[in-house]
C-alpha cells in the first residue's frame, strides 16, 4: 500500500501546476512523471488479475487468441526470446505511447488529463492488459473522429481488435459522436438498458459468438458485484452527474458530444455487473479523460488541485479494497527482478 501511495504522491507532484519562482521545468517534469507511471507497469511482476495467467501463455507457448493476431505475436515475442516479461514491457510501451501522445495532442490541461487516467483507468491497464492496449489504440483513433474521417477510425478499431477482438465494440463511438444529437441520449440510455439482454439472446440463439454472448447473460444475472463491487459504477455515475452539474453553474465550453459518450459508457456496469460492464464501458468513459480536463479549466486552479485530490482518494480506495479480496491484484507490488525462476515463477496469486 505504500508503494502507490508514494508512486501517486510522485506523479502529482511532476505533473503538478507548480511554479517555484520560476525554476520549475515543467515540461521535463511532466515526461518524467509519464516515464514512472509507464515504468511501474512495465517493471511489474505478478501485479493484476491476467498477470499470471497470460505469463503462462507465453510459458507454454499456449496461445487461443482467435483472429487476434497481433496479441499472438507480442506474446510469441516473449516466448522465442526466453524472457516473459519482455511482451508485458511491450504491451506497456504501447499503451502509455498511444494514451499520452492523444493526450498532448487533444487535452486543455495535460496534468489534470494524466490524473483522471491514472486514477480512473490505469489500474485497469494492469488488470486487462490486451484490452487496454486495444481501448489505447481506439482512443488515439479520436483523432479521426474529430477529422470526419470514418474509414480511417474504422480502420484503427480494425487494427485494435487485432490485439483484442472487443475493439469492434468502438466503431460505434464514430456515429454516436459524429450524428446523434445529445438530446437523444436519454432515448438511448433506455434502450441500451431495454435491448441488450434481447440482443444477447439473440445471438444465442443464431448461434453467433455463443461463448462472448453465454458469458454476458450469465455474467449479467449472477455475478452484478464482482469487478469491485459497488464503488466503480457509482464512482463513475458521480462523476458524469458532477460534470453536468459543473457545465451548467458556469456554462463551461465543453465538447458535449465526448461527454454523451462517457454518459452511455457509465450504465453498462449496471447493466451486466462491474467485470464485463467496465470491460465494455471504458471504450466510452476513456473520453473521461478530455472532457474532465475543459470543465475543470474553467474553475480556479484550487479547485482543479481539490478534484485531483479526490480522484487520489479513489485510487487509493480501489487499492485499498483489492486487499480483501482472495486475489489482492495490486498488492504486494513486486518487479520482474524478484523472479528467481524465468520459466516457472511463483505467483502469490492463486
Amino acid at each position: 500500500m505504500l508503494f502507490w501511495f508514494i508512486f501517486i504522491l510522485i506523479v502529482f507532484f511532476c505533473l503538478g501546476e507548480f511554479n517555484l519562482n520560476g525554476r520549475w521545468n515543467r515540461p521535463l517534469m511532466q515526461g518524467l512523471g509519464i516515464f514512472i507511471i509507464t515504468i511501474v507497469s512495465a517493471l511489474r511482476f505478478d501485479v493484476g488479475f491476467d498477470y499470471p495467467s497470460y505469463y503462462k501463455t507465453i510459458v507454454l507457448d499456449n496461445f487461443d487468441f482467435d483472429f487476434e493476431i497481433l496479441s499472438g505475436y507480442v506474446f510469441s515475442i516473449g516466448r522465442n526470446i526466453g524472457y516473459p516479461p519482455l511482451s508485458f514491457i511491450i504491451i506497456t510501451v504501447l499503451i502509455s505511447s498511444f494514451v499520452f501522445s492523444t493526450l498532448c495532442k487533444y487535452s486543455t490541461n495535460i496534468f489534470v488529463a494524466t490524473m483522471v487516467y491514472v486514477c480512473f483507468f490505469y489500474l485497469n491497464s494492469l488488470n486487462t492488459i490486451r484490452q487496454s492496449l486495444a481501448i489505447s489504440i481506439t482512443f488515439w483513433g479520436v483523432r479521426y473522429i474529430f477529422q470526419k474521417s470514418f474509414f480511417r477510425y474504422f480502420l484503427v478499431c480494425i487494427f485494435a481488435s487485432l490485439f483484442h477482438s472487443s475493439a469492434l465494440l468502438a466503431c460505434v463511438i464514430y456515429p454516436f459522436y459524429r450524428f446523434i444529437s445529445t438530446r437523444y441520449i436519454p432515448v438511448i440510455l433506455i434502450l441500451i438498458a431495454i435491448g441488450y439482454k434481447t440482443i444477447l439472446e439473440t445471438f444465442l440463439t443464431i448461434g453467433y459468438y455463443d461463448r462472448v454472448s453465454n458469458g454476458l447473460l450469465i455474467i449479467s444475472e449472477e455475478n452484478m458485484t464482482e469487478g469491485g463491487g459497488m464503488y466503480v459504477r457509482i464512482a463513475m455515475l458521480l462523476v458524469i452527474v458532477c460534470l453536468y452539474l459543473l457545465t451548467w453553474l458556469k456554462k463551461v465550453e465543453v465538447d458535449r458530444n465526448l461527454l454523451s459518450l462517457c454518459s452511455i459508457g457509465c450504465i453498462f456496469p449496471f447493466l451486466i455487473g462491474t467485470h464485463m460492464g467496465m470491460r465494455i464501458a471504458e471504450y466510452f468513459l476513456i473520453y473521461l479523460c478530455l472532457v474532465i480536463p475543459q470543465v475543470l479549466c474553467a474553475y480556479k486552479s484550487y479547485f482543479r488541485a481539490l478534484c485531483v485530490i479526490i480522484f487520489i482518494c479513489y485510487f487509493l480506495l480501489l487499492i485499498t479494497t483489492g486487499r480483501n479480496q482472495k486475489r489482492a491484484p495490486f498488492l504486494p507490488y513486486q518487479t520482474i527482478f524478484n523472479i528467481d525462476n524465468i520459466k516457472d515463477p511463483v505467483f502469490r496469486q492463486p
